[in-house]
Parts: C-alpha cells; sequence; structure tokens
C-alpha cells in the first residue's frame, strides 16, 4: 500500500475532532508517575511505526502501539473518563484517573464505514474501568470494504506521559494483558 501523505491540516482537523483542542495551549493536570495500559484488544501487537497510515506511524498523533485484532470487541485499557466518541464509532478517547489521555482508531480509513459494523456500548462522559467493553465491531464489515482493521492505541499527552511497551514486538497479545507503562516526563 503506497504511504498517503497528510497535510497539516488533515492532522489539525483529526486533533480538533478528537478534542485535542488543548494541545501546545493549556496542559490537563497529571495525577500520577505513571500508570499501566492493558491491551484493549486480542491480537498480535506491533510497533506504531509499522502502522498503514503515515498519520499514526509517524507519531504526529502520539506514541504506542498498533494491534491487529483477532476479535472484534474494543475494551478499556485503563480507568478513566470516555472524552470523545466519534459518531460513527470507530475512535474512542479515554483520559485516565492518572491524567494519561489515550486514543484508539479502530481501522484505518473505517470513518468512511459511517458507523457501519460498529457498536458502542459507552458514551461521552462516561466513567470507565479496565477490561469494560467500549465498542463491539464486525472484522468482516471492514475487510469487505477493503480496509485493514489495525487500531493504534496511543498517548495523546506525550509531553506529560512517556509510552514504555511492555515485551517484545510483534508479539500475540491478549485483551488485559499488560502492554505499556506510561511515565510521566514532568
Amino acid at each position: 500500500m503506497p504511504e498517503k501523505k497528510r497535510p497539516m491540516r488533515y492532522i489539525r482537523e483529526l486533533r480538533m475532532y478528537y478534542g485535542y483542542r488543548h494541545w501546545g495551549k493549556k496542559k490537563r493536570p497529571v495525577l500520577a508517575e505513571s500508570a499501566e495500559v492493558v491491551s484493549p484488544l486480542a491480537g498480535q501487537v506491533k510497533p506504531l511505526s509499522q502502522a498503514t497510515d503515515p498519520v499514526f506511524s509517524s507519531g504526529v498523533m502520539g506514541q504506542g502501539i498498533v494491534i491487529e485484532p483477532s476479535q472484534g470487541e474494543l475494551v478499556s485499557p485503563v480507568n478513566g473518563t470516555v472524552t470523545v466518541l466519534f459518531p460513527t464509532k470507530h475512535a474512542v478517547g479515554i483520559v485516565s484517573e492518572e491524567g494519561v489521555e489515550m486514543l484508539m482508531h479502530i481501522g484505518m480509513d473505517t470513518v468512511s464505514l459511517d458507523g457501519k459494523g460498529f457498536e458502542a456500548h459507552v458514551a461521552q462522559g462516561d466513567k470507565v474501568v479496565v477490561g469494560q467493553q467500549l465498542i463491539s465491531f464486525d472484522m468482516d464489515v471492514i475487510k469487505e470494504a477493503g480496509l485493514v482493521t489495525e487500531t493504534p492505541v496511543i498517548i495523546t499527552n506525550q509531553d506529560d506521559f512517556q509510552a514504555d511497551v511492555e515485551g517484545d514486538l510483534p508479539r500475540d497479545i491478549k485483551r488485559g494483558d499488560v502492554l505499556m507503562i506510561a511515565h510521566r516526563t514532568k
């Protein structure tokens, strides 16, 4: 698949839509030295640099990993609050109790499905706990549309937290296995 060049305008629009208007302007309080992030999916975890979309693989949206899911169920990787849920239900943002801001984006270009094959089990503003079901998705619907199911799991407030991946990559992972530790940088 050829690399797509995304203009900075596209990246700014993504940031605005995902609710990260404060990037570079104001900071949310950082509440802890570190936070454990567990895998929200079962599948194969790989370095974020291997994501097919350069917006994610370049790290411009944040740091983390990408998971090729083996099942169509996304669960919460942290205890926290749902800060954004796309109307098309293909992506969700969470702020952990420790202040870690996370984004999970199911598939690439799946916004084009307009919600087909996705079912949200939470709403924006909901409090969630580790392992709580967030979104169910039909992997066959995504693949039949010619799209990939790989799912970036990223920490977006990388000025406050450093994502340290646990274990070697690539590797198979189960939902709930420790995925990374977010360490406070300041």
